[in-house]
């Protein structure tokens, strides 16, 4: 049973990044200022490229630590029966995107840029149309 439990969370976590890099770098190309997209797309890559580092540097420390931390063994880290706590990583990193998450919950679903430019294109189009028809009408005459 832990085996479909830690498949399931890492399928859900491969969904999760794949949307968030497809839609994500879309999502930026779109509301922000042209001249400031490549240094936001480069910190967005960086953050990526960081997220393993941390997370083999929390592996580490996690693994330092005896598989339970109320316990105190007899052994030390060098010994070959060493445990370490690997399932506290996964408890830190669940905290940590659950505070990700909430934030990016809180972004609109259009941002303010996004809406004015939806809303001049509207007004072009309908200005479009009542041209055509002012010009129907003129022609009918």
């Amino acid at each position: 049973m832990p085996q479909v439990f830690f498949f399931a969370a890492q399928l859900v976590a491969g969904i999760g990044q794949t949307l968030c890099s497809t839609l994500g770098i879309s999502y930026m190309d779109d509301n922000i200022k042209k001249s400031k997209t490549p240094a936001l797309m480069s910190i967005s890559f960086f953050m990526r490229l960081l997220g393993p580092a941390s997370g083999y540097t929390l592996a580490s420390l996690c693994l330092k630590m005896y598989i339970s931390p109320d316990l105190t063994p007899v052994i030390n880290n060098k010994d070959p029966r060493w445990l370490g706590a690997w399932w506290l990583g996964w408890l830190i990193f669940a905290a940590v995107m659950a505070i990700f998450a909430i934030s990016v919950m809180m972004f609109p679903k259009e941002l303010p840029r996004a809406a004015v430019r939806r809303r001049i294109e509207k007004e072009k189009i309908k200005r479009g149309l009542k041209e055509v028809e002012e010009n129907d009408e003129t022609e009918e005459t």
